[in-house]
């Protein structure tokens, strides 16, 4: 059940985080590229990227921080439904162009983020 807890508790703290970076980046933001999930995207990657690069120097692989951050957090940090909705709505809007830079842009930055923060996280040592 604390494992359950664990998930729940990081889930809530990164949907919170990821409405965070939407409400400022609309506030200070206007622009056709959805940058907010972009970001949020992003961050959730760099997360998760260190921690599994970090883990993978420790033989527990689901370990608490692992639940906690990896699922919990970045789970509710980092959403794909919003992604897919985010192009169907350029593509639905005809901007066609602008989707297809978006699903580059978001893949390509996310799993470079991703990778460069695992191999940093292998060389962690606590």
């Amino acid at each position: 059940m604390n494992n359950y807890l664990l998930v729940f508790i990081g889930g809530g703290l990164g949907s919170s985080f990821r409405y965070f970076i939407g409400n400022l980046m609309s506030k200070n933001m206007k622009l056709s590229l959805p940058w907010n999930t972009l970001s949020a995207n992003l961050i959730a990657c760099v997360i998760l990227g260190i921690l599994s690069g970090w883990l993978t120097t420790k033989l527990e692989t689901d370990s608490s921080q692992r639940l906690f951050i990896g699922i919990g957090i970045c789970g509710g940090l980092s959403t794909f439904s919003t992604f897919t909705l985010e192009i169907f709505e350029l593509i639905k809007n005809n901007q066609i162009a602008l989707a297809i830079s978006y699903m580059l842009l978001s893949t390509i930055s996310c799993l470079l983020l991703f990778w460069l923060m695992w191999s940093l996280g292998k060389n962690i040592h606590v």
